[in-house]
């Protein structure tokens, strides 16, 4: 099984190239965030089914996250929830496990504390609530930096 994250940063135009990527690398499911994809539904793209959820259908396209997967494991989807337009979760048996994907996209640094925190509350309410008993993927891009800020550059790596 090959599993990736990659941050798209808009999805509108670059379905197909993902799903010829995926193909090439012979990746059963892919996370992608920063879709700026409205609303939430599913959608087929060449031989994977696009799960995906986003902001509101009347908001300014932002942020939004997305799974690719094969179509050959559409029978081993139990079932999928779209959390926010910044998590969706699928469950899924593969080889007789219970699996429980998340992919996320945190907020970014420049957003205020109160959104970064309600991001990671419901996160962590959610690995809660799956409990010990299954499997978990965590896959996402979480924004992380590293280095300094310092009044020149927004951020300046360590050498």
């Amino acid at each position: 099984m090959s599993f990736a994250t990659w941050n798209v940063q808009g999805i509108r135009l670059k379905k197909d190239i993902i799903a010829a990527e995926m193909q090439k690398q012979n990746m059963y499911l892919i996370a992608l965030t920063e879709t700026k994809k409205k609303g939430q539904g599913t959608e087929n793209v060449g031989e994977y089914i696009h799960l995906y959820t986003g902001v509101a259908k009347e908001k300014r396209a932002a942020r939004g996250v997305s799974v690719l997967i094969k179509k050959s494991w559409k029978n081993k989807i139990k079932n999928w929830e779209a959390v926010n337009e910044n998590i969706l979760t699928i469950n899924i048996i593969l080889y007789g496990y219970n699996i429980t994907i998340i992919a996320a996209y945190a907020p970014s640094e420049e957003e205020r504390y109160s959104v970064k925190q309600d991001f990671f509350d419901k996160l962590d309410q959610l690995l809660e609530d799956f409990g010990r008993y299954r499997e978990v993927i965590l896959l996402g891009d979480f924004n992380g930096r590293t280095g300094r800020k310092n009044s020149r550059t927004l951020w300046r790596g360590n050498n």
